[in-house]
Formats: C-alpha cells, sequence, structure tokens
C-alpha cells in the first residue's frame, strides 16, 4: 500500500512541475506584441500570447480562409487532424510528424465587424517563426 501511495504522491509533484514549467515557458516572453506585415500586400500581422493574427477585408470568406489554411499547412508537411466551419468561423487543427503528442498547429478564421480575423496558434509553447511561415503562405494562397 505504501508503494502505491509514494508513486501516486510522485506523479502528483511530477504533474505540478510540469505544469509550472509550462506555465512560466509561456508567459516568457508572451506578454509583448510584435507587429510586422506579412505576405506579398503587406498585411499587418501580430504575435502575442502564442497568436499570430491578421485582419483581412470582409470579402475573404470563411470557407475560402479554411480551403487556404489547410492547402497552406499540408504544402508544410502538416495533417490536418481536424476541420470544421460554419458561416461565421472556421478552424483547423494540425500536426507535424515527429511533434510531441502536445504539439498542435490551430488555424482560426473569423468573421468581424470589420472583415474576417486569422489567427494561427502553434501549441503549446508557441512558436512565432512557425506561425509567421504558415500565415505568409495562406495569405498568398489568399492573394494578399
Amino acid at each position: 500500500m505504501d508503494g502505491a501511495i509514494g508513486r501516486a504522491a510522485a506523479a502528483g509533484r511530477s504533474a505540478f512541475l510540469i505544469g509550472a514549467v509550462l506555465g512560466v515557458a509561456a508567459g516568457i516572453g508572451g506578454c509583448k506584441t510584435t507587429t510586422s506585415t506579412q505576405g506579398r500586400s503587406g498585411v499587418t500581422a501580430s504575435y502575442r500570447l502564442r497568436t499570430l493574427t491578421v485582419d483581412l477585408p470582409p470579402e475573404v470568406g470563411v470557407m475560402t480562409a479554411q480551403a487556404a489554411a489547410e492547402e497552406a499547412l499540408r504544402a508544410r508537411g502538416y495533417v490536418v487532424t481536424s476541420s470544421e466551419a460554419t458561416t461565421d468561423r472556421a478552424d483547423i487543427e494540425a500536426n507535424r510528424a515527429g511533434d510531441g503528442f502536445l504539439a498542435k498547429t490551430v488555424v482560426s478564421a473569423r468573421v468581424t465587424d470589420t472583415g474576417m480575423r486569422i489567427a494561427v496558434r502553434n501549441e503549446p509553447l508557441g512558436d512565432e517563426a512557425a506561425s509567421r511561415s504558415i500565415m505568409d503562405a495562406l495569405l498568398v494562397r489568399l492573394g494578399r
């Protein structure tokens, strides 16, 4: 019985330490916003809290953004694991071979009051360079 309790306590400490490390890693540099241009037309993109976002005009539709995201991800060797869309939003999840079980890339498109917001997020810790690469490829497919 003591061995089972000891293993349970050790597992609890391990889970706590993993959570603490992930929390600190996500917080380091995660609060600073980085703004840069993306795509051929120089769309402004902002990276903050593991997420890169761009705002596009209303002529970009949800289904068009969804298709562009899927193509951009597949062209970079990702496997699309989930892709769902409605008339006002789309969510695409993808993984790369060799990434850990927690790693995934999420692309979302949302209709806003002024047009369309597209976001790219690499989980669990974020990767600005990878997000910008995916966003560039997505914007090229949208003609931007």
